[in-house]
């Protein structure tokens, strides 16, 4: 049987390694991403020669991951076959791009059919748009966050693992406050959220927090998928104070991420709200994931 295993932190460098060398920008790539969401997902890992493979069970079976890494895809993609033979078991690769496509179609013809997954399309954007949002499609944004201004006594902190809990006690009082979201939601969330403040130092993370007259308002934490692209993973904002998600999201880009070129903001899990959200910021990059499914 593969040597598939729990995720730990001693894994951090090899998966960072082989994440680089493939190139790869998508948010399933970040190891913070696999480590604070393993609960949730139940995601388990293999280093196999100079690869990254990662496979997590859902309601269609297994599901891997693009093998992230060097060399040719053929050998890693055929230990993920092997593998989804021996637990008897129906498979797809997700994270499939459209670089990814003819490659395996080349190495596999006719093995695969390529199903297009929306909901899991990143939103990847330049650091610089997002710090100097310039431009009439810009606008709205940049009187969000004058009226913000003129409206608030307000400073950014960054985060640290000193005051990173207080993130935690923000994110309680926002939870009561947003009604909307479904409660299972909201408490992987939370595990999630914990689990990145327990090992912050530890995972390579950066944060920035907005407070109002001493009080978080708005809080955003993010690492790096490789050496272009960082990934930001949370950010909350009280949706009684207009213009926070703004602040904080310049800001932070501002003062932590301005020697990063790309910020992946993640996908929008067919939520409305959040689509409309994500394209109102014009992503410089609309990364289209497919999955490869078994023919």
């Amino acid at each position: 049987m593969s040597q598939f295993k729990k995720p730990s932190l001693n894994d951090k460098e090899w998966v960072r390694q082989c994440v680089q060398w493939s190139g790869y920008k998508g948010c399933e790539y970040s190891f913070c991403n696999i480590f604070v969401w393993n609960d949730t997902y139940n995601t388990k890992i293999m280093h196999f020669n100079d690869f990254f493979l990662s496979r997590s069970k859902s309601d269609e079976g297994f599901g891997y991951g693009m093998p992230a890494g060097k060399g040719s895809l053929r050998e890693p993609i055929e230990e993920i076959i092997k593998d989804a033979q021996q637990l008897d078991s129906k498979y797809y690769i997700y994270g499939v791009t459209e670089e990814n496509i003819p490659v395996i179609d080349s190495l596999f013809p006719n093995k695969f059919k390529f199903e297009e997954y929306r909901d899991g399309f990143d939103y990847i954007y330049l650091s610089d748009d997002l710090i100097n949002l310039s431009g009439k499609k810009y606008h709205a944004k940049r009187n969000h966050i004058s009226k913000f201004e003129r409206t608030y006594n307000w400073e950014y902190e960054d985060i640290t693992p000193d005051n990173v809990i207080e993130c935690l006690d923000m994110l309680e009082k926002w939870r009561e406050l947003d009604r909307n979201r479904d409660n299972t939601d909201l408490n992987h969330e939370t595990c999630a959220l914990k689990i990145a403040i327990n090992n912050f130092k530890e995972l390579d993370m950066c944060g920035g927090m907005i407070k109002v007259d001493g009080q978080i308002i708005a809080f955003t934490m993010a690492d790096l998928i490789n050496d272009e692209v960082a990934d930001i993973h949370f950010e909350k904002a009280f949706p009684d104070m207009p213009g926070g998600y703004t602040i904080i999201n310049r800001e932070f880009a501002a003062r932590r991420l301005n020697n990063i070129k790309y910020l992946n903001r993640e996908e929008d899990l067919g939520i409305e709200g959040l689509r409309k959200a994500k394209l109102s910021y014009y992503p410089a990059i609309l990364l289209k994931k497919y999955r490869a499914v078994p023919v």
